[in-house]
């Protein structure tokens, strides 16, 4: 699913930019998304975690700010194809990271292209702000964490 954004900006002429920089957007999405997955993990094979529950990577040298959502990597519920930020990444060059992946969204809005990375919907839910989590959200991206819950609730 390719998210397009749509905002209310002055013109200054950015709107629709052609060639090389509609590519360069494209390349950007096709990096992230195959940075992300190989972090994760082959479909089938299980997740490599370390020791602090951050996802290995199978390459070294390699980093993503993103990961396959637990659903994908449990096997469970839908949405198995959305990444989601890695809950890991908070040192402060991960946060330069989210801040530079913010200007890239903020550059795919006001050239009105589209960044095809296939996020899950709690990502934009969050960053919008328009409307209170629910479970259904979690379930959305981690089924297991919310049927731990859901357990829990009931004991």
């Amino acid at each position: 699913m390719c998210v397009c954004l749509a905002a209310a900006v002055e013109d200054k002429g950015a709107e629709g930019l052609p060639g090389p920089f509609k590519q360069a957007l494209s390349d950007i999405s096709s990096e992230i998304t195959k940075f992300a997955w190989q972090a994760g993990v082959a479909k089938g094979s299980g997740p490599k975690v370390d020791d602090k529950g951050g996802v290995k990577t199978d390459t070294p040298g390699t980093y993503s700010l993103f990961i396959p959502c637990p659903n994908s990597l449990n096997e469970t519920g839908e949405s198995r194809n959305k990444l989601i930020i890695d809950p890991c990444r908070t040192t402060t060059e991960d946060l330069q990271r989210c801040y530079a992946f913010g200007l890239l969204i903020g550059v795919a809005i006001r050239s009105k292209q589209c960044l095809s990375l296939d996020l899950a919907e709690i990502f934009w839910k969050i960053l919008l702000d328009t409307e209170p989590l629910t479970g259904t959200d979690l379930i959305g991206f981690d089924y297991t964490a919310w049927n731990n819950l859901q357990f829990r609730n009931t004991m």
